[in-house]
């Protein structure tokens, strides 16, 4: 939420795409990709006292990311 006397910060979106294959009925791969579009945003503001939000400080999204992973059924 935002509280007075804090900056708001900038919205954004984010997309993310997931894929599952079952190879067998024991094996399925995932995949998963996370802000697909790369887009840069701050989730965790960081203040520098009157200067406002202080970027270099804050928690700023990691970019991309890739997972993957397999669930195997015995």
């Amino acid at each position: 939420g935002w509280s007075v006397g804090q900056p708001r910060l900038d919205s954004y979106y984010m997309l993310r795409w997931y894929a599952s294959y079952e190879v067998n009925e024991n094996l399925t791969l995932h995949l998963r990709v996370e802000n697909l579009t790369n887009q840069k945003f701050i989730t965790a503001p960081s203040y520098n006292g009157a200067a406002g939000l202080d970027p270099a400080c804050s928690v700023i999204n990691a970019g991309v990311g890739v997972f993957g992973g397999a669930t195997i059924k015995f």
